[in-house]
C-alpha cells in the first residue's frame, strides 16, 4: 500500500514536471527525471535490506515490508515512466503510465483487505471469546486471575497466553487482573507462566509478564469455554492447574465476582 501511495504522488509530479519544461531536449534528457527517481528508489531499496539481517521476523516479513515500500515505490514509478515512453504521443504516455498505476494501487488494495480481513477474523474469535467469560464473570476484585479452560488445541481462538491476557485487562479497565488457559487436555497454553501451589498464583518469571504476578488462591475465577458461546462458572479448582498440592477449599468465586460490566468493556467488545 505504501508502494501505491508513492507510486502514484511521484508519478503525478513528474507528469506535472515534464509538461511544464517542454523544450527541445534529446531523448536521454527527456527522461532524465525518471532514470533520477529509478536510481533514488533503487538506493532506498537497497538500504532497507540490511535491516532485515537484524530482525528475526525477517523470513515472515511481518511489517517488516513496511522498511522497503518508499524504495519499491519510487522504483516502480520510475520503471512505469520509463515503459511509458514507448509511445511517442503525450496522451498515450499518460495512458500507459495510469494503467501500470492502477496495477500497483490495485494489488496494494488487495493486499491491505486480505490482511485486514484477517486480523478481523482473528479479533471476532477474541471477541466471542471474552464474551462467554463477561457473561460468567461481570466485574472482579483487584488481583484476580481469570482462567479459562477446556479451550480446544485444534481451535484455539488465541494462539498464545499472551492474547488472552491482554484481552482480560481490556475486559476489565482500572483492575489489576490476568488471564491464563488451558486446553481441553489440561495442558497450559503456550506462554502460560502463572503457576498455582499451595495457597497462591506466582509468576514463574518468563514470558510477557503478566500486571498480577502474586496473589492468593482464592483470588480466582475458572471459567469453562465452551465452543456453542455460552461459558459457565466451575465450581471447584480443576486439579491440573495445580503442580503441587493446593488448597482448594480456598476457592469461592462468589465472593470474586461483582458486577455490572464495565460500560467501556462493552463498547470494546460490542457487548448488548
Amino acid at each position: 500500500m505504501i508502494a501505491a501511495v508513492v507510486f502514484i504522488t511521484c508519478g503525478i509530479a513528474f507528469i506535472r514536471l515534464t509538461q511544464e519544461n517542454r523544450r527541445p531536449n534529446p531523448f536521454v534528457e527527456k527522461i532524465r527525471a525518471w532514470w533520477t527517481l529509478l536510481g533514488v528508489g533503487f538506493v532506498l531499496l537497497a538500504l532497507s535490506f540490511p535491516v532485515y539481517l537484524l530482525l528475526d521476523s525477517a523470513r515472515g516479513l511481518w511489517r517488516t515490508q513496511l522498511l522497503s515500500g518508499v524504495g519499491a515505490g519510487l522504483v516502480l514509478t520510475g520503471l512505469s515512466g520509463l515503459a511509458s515512453y514507448a509511445f511517442g504521443r503525450q496522451a498515450a504516455k499518460i495512458a500507459l503510465f495510469l494503467t501500470l498505476g492502477g496495477l500497483v494501487a490495485f494489488f496494494g488494495a488487495a493486499s491491505a483487505i486480505q490482511k485486514g480481513a484477517f486480523h478481523r477474523w482473528i479479533w471476532e474469535r477474541h471477541r466471542a471469546t471474552m464474551r462467554e467469560i463477561l457473561q460468567v464473570a461481570p466485574s472482579v476484585k483487584p488481583d484476580t486471575i481469570v482462567v479459562l479452560t477446556n479451550v480446544p488445541k485444534d481451535n484455539d481462538p488465541f494462539g498464545h497466553n499472551m492474547w488472552l491476557d491482554i484481552a482480560v485487562r481490556l475486559a476489565y479497565p482500572d483492575i489489576p487482573v490476568a488471564g491464563i488457559y488451558f486446553y481441553a487436555d489440561g495442558t497450559p497454553s503456550p506462554g502460560n507462566n502463572l503457576e498455582a501451589g499451595g495457597d497462591s498464583w506466582k509468576w514463574d518469571g518468563t514470558g510477557f509478564p503478566p500486571v498480577v504476578r502474586a496473589t492468593s488462591l482464592a483470588d480466582t475465577v475458572v471459567v469453562d469455554y465452551e465452543p456453542s458461546g455460552q461459558g459457565k462458572l466451575d465450581a471447584t479448582l480443576p486439579p491440573f492447574l495445580c503442580k503441587t498440592l493446593c488448597a482448594t477449599e480456598l476457592y469461592r468465586p462468589g465472593s470474586i465476582i461483582t458486577g455490572p460490566i464495565s460500560p467501556i468493556a462493552k463498547r470494546r467488545y460490542r457487548l448488548n
